[in-house]
C-alpha cells in the first residue's frame, strides 16, 4: 500500500507538472474525447479544460473531423503511427491559428503536444509578402530602366563614331568610360531582371546547340586581358591539348556563367595578383575553372554564396556597388544544363570556382 501511495503521489506531480508546460498536452480516447488537457491546450483552444475534459472534439469544434488535422489523428489513433505537422486551426468564432503538433500513440488513444507558432507564421508570411513586393519593385524600376539607358549607349556610341577628328584625347576618354558605364549599368539591370524572372517561373530557359567549350570560353577570356593589364594581375589559360567533345550547351548562358566567375576572381584580387583559368575533361565530364590569389571567402559566408542577392562580409572592400546576383545566375544557368557548380576558398589567399557539365 505504501508503493501504491507513493506511485500515486509521483503521478499526481506529474500531472500537476503538465499544468506548468507552456508547451499544450492532451490525450485524445479512442473515442475522440478530451481525456486530460493542460492549462496551455485549454488558452489554445480559448476555452477552459473543464469545458473540454470528457467532451468529444466533434462536439467542442464542429467540423474537425473534415480538417487534415483529424486525418493524421485518426491514422494515429487507428494505425498506432506517430506524425508531426504544421496546423492552421480555425476556431468556431471564424479566427485562425497556427499550431505545431506532435502525436504519440498511447494506450489511451492519442498524446497530442502542441505549440503556438502563430506569431512565427505571421512573421513569415509578412517577410514574404515584402519579398514579393521588394521583387515586383525592383522589376517595374528595371524595366523602366533599360529603354532610357539603351538610348543614352546609342547617343554615346555615336558620338564615338561620327567625328572622332573634332575631339581630343580628353574628351574621346571620357566618352569612353561614359560608355564603358553606360553598358555596365544595362548589364546589370539586365541581370537582375533576370534573376527576378527566375524565381517567378523556377527555371531558366535555354536554348542548346552542339558546342565546343573552347570557343566559348576564349572571347570571354580575352575580354579581361586589358582589366588584368591595369591591375597588373598575371592572367594565363589553361586549354586542353586535345579538343575536349562537343556538347549540348546554350552559348549565351554557359559564356554568361564563365563571365561571371572571371570577372568575381579579376575584381576581388588585389594588384600585382594571379588569376588563372583553366578548361579540361575529367570522366564524363567537361570542367571549368577559375582559380585566383583574391581576398578570399569567409568560412561563415560559404552556405549563402550563391544565394540571391547576397554577398560576403569581405566583398564590399573590393566591390561596393554589387548587386549580389551574378553567383545566382551562374549556378542556375549551370543546373539547368543538368551540371554541378561549387567553389573552394580560404580568407586572404583566394578562391576556385568551376563547374562541370556532362560530355554527352
Amino acid at each position: 500500500m505504501a508503493k501504491i501511495k507513493r506511485s500515486e503521489r509521483i503521478l499526481r506531480s506529474i500531472v500537476t507538472s503538465f499544468d506548468y508546460m507552456l508547451e499544450g498536452c492532451q490525450i485524445i480516447s479512442r473515442d475522440y474525447r478530451y481525456l486530460y488537457a493542460n492549462d496551455a491546450v485549454a488558452k489554445q483552444g480559448k476555452t477552459t479544460k473543464e469545458e473540454l475534459l470528457g467532451t468529444a472534439m466533434t462536439e467542442k469544434y464542429p467540423e474537425i473531423e473534415k480538417t487534415p488535422m483529424f486525418k493524421e489523428l485518426k491514422d494515429c489513433m487507428e494505425n498506432r503511427v506517430s506524425h508531426r505537422l504544421e496546423n492552421l486551426f480555425t476556431f468556431p468564432d471564424g479566427s485562425t491559428g497556427w499550431f505545431e503538433l506532435r502525436m504519440e500513440p498511447v494506450p489511451e488513444g492519442v498524446l497530442i503536444l502542441s505549440l503556438d507558432i502563430t506569431e512565427r507564421k505571421l512573421a513569415e508570411e509578412r517577410t514574404k509578402e515584402v519579398n514579393e513586393l521588394k521583387d515586383k519593385f525592383v522589376k517595374i524600376v528595371s524595366h523602366q530602366l533599360r529603354t532610357p539607358l539603351t538610348a543614352v549607349r546609342w547617343n554615346l556610341e555615336e558620338l564615338q563614331s561620327g567625328s572622332p577628328d573634332k575631339m581630343n584625347e580628353s574628351q574621346k576618354e571620357l566618352l569612353r568610360v561614359a560608355s564603358k558605364a553606360n553598358l555596365e549599368v544595362i548589364l546589370r539591370v539586365g541581370d537582375l531582371i533576370e534573376a527576378l524572372d527566375i524565381v517567378e517561373e523556377g527555371r531558366v530557359r535555354i536554348s542548346k546547340e552542339q558546342s565546343q567549350l573552347e570557343t566559348v570560353l576564349r572571347p570571354v577570356f580575352d575580354e579581361f586581358k586589358n582589366a588584368c593589364a591595369v591591375k597588373k594581375i598575371e592572367y594565363r589559360a589553361n586549354y586542353p591539348t586535345k579538343p575536349l567533345p562537343p556538347v549540348g550547351i546554350d552559348r549565351a548562358k554557359v559564356g554568361d556563367a564563365m563571365y561571371k566567375l572571371i570577372d568575381n576572381a579579376v575584381v576581388y584580387t588585389k594588384e600585382g595578383g594571379k588569376v588563372s583559368v583553366k578548361l579540361q575533361k575529367v570522366g564524363d565530364k567537361c570542367r571549368f575553372e577559375v582559380a585566383d590569389s583574391g581576398i578570399g571567402i569567409p568560412k561563415e559566408d560559404w552556405p549563402h554564396i550563391f544565394q540571391r542577392f547576397h554577398r560576403a562580409s569581405n566583398a564590399f572592400t573590393m566591390r561596393p556597388d554589387s548587386s549580389g546576383v551574378s553567383l545566382y545566375l551562374a549556378k542556375h544557368y549551370i543546373e539547368a544544363h543538368d551540371g554541378q557548380i561549387g567553389f573552394t576558398s580560404e580568407e586572404g589567399k583566394g578562391s576556385t570556382f568551376w563547374f562541370e557539365i556532362p560530355a554527352s
